[in-house]
């Protein structure tokens, strides 16, 4: 019995990290395509685009001021809460690792650019399906999200819409204040908010039974949500 558990979890674990690798190969997919990238990842992309900051260095630091709102609202410290933490830095090496590999996508044309926007969307769908499935570590800004959910009782969706268009606007101010033009926003960014959740459904629905399979209900609870 020992056996097979550690089996799963290593399954578990395997699977959660593919998707993480795919995720991170969608999101800097996204940002090739030069028609904007995704609302959520548009403010570290500003910053890494008018500072020395890397995009991965920029995504670390958002994850750690997410990681740090968690704390504030929930004025205590879980496991959940600090596994972000290095989960937070491996992520940041990991976008900076595939923006390092990706950078032979270049785009020549539209034609080419909607390609490579739509392997992003299906690649981010993929891999945040992959990953949030597992209930393993989940990515700081889900877990402020769902935070921020839980603690002042507000639908987890309309929360998830609102900070992904904090964002958004934090990266169009941003962006007008400091190169006085738009950084990372364009048809892509609207077109991404709209197919990576469709996708995402879809694929949680084709997967769901290796998903099944790997979260049996002996190991579905391993990791919580800290509550």
């Amino acid at each position: 019995m020992v056996k097979r558990h550690a089996a799963l979890f290593a399954g578990r674990l395997l699977f959660y990290l593919a998707g993480q690798l795919i995720l991170c190969a969608g999101i800097i997919l996204n940002t090739k395509t030069g028609l904007g990238v995704a609302p959520i990842n548009s403010l570290p992309y500003l910053v890494s685009e008018i500072t020395p900051i890397t995009l991965g260095q920029a995504t670390s630091i958002l994850y750690l001021l997410c990681i740090t709102a968690q704390c504030l609202i929930r004025r205590r410290l879980s496991l959940q809460i600090l596994l972000q933490f290095p989960f937070s830095y491996v992520f940041g090496l990991l976008i900076d690792l595939f923006n390092h590999l990706l950078d032979v996508v270049q785009p020549s044309n539209l034609l080419w650019a909607l390609f490579w926007l739509a392997a992003a969307n299906v690649c981010t769908a993929l891999g945040v399906t992959m990953g949030v499935s597992m209930n393993l570590v989940a990515a700081p800004p889900d877990c402020t999200v769902q935070t921020i959910s839980q603690v002042y009782r507000k639908d987890f969706g309309l929360v998830k819409n609102c900070f992904d268009l904090s964002m958004l606007l934090l990266s169009v101010l941003g962006g007008l204040l400091f190169p006085h033009r738009l950084v990372g926003i364009g048809a892509g960014t609207i077109i991404t908010a709209l197919l990576v959740g469709r996708f995402a459904g879809l694929f949680r629905r084709l997967l769901d039974p290796v998903i099944q399979s790997l979260t049996s209900a002996t190991l579905r609870n391993t990791f919580t949500t800290g509550e």
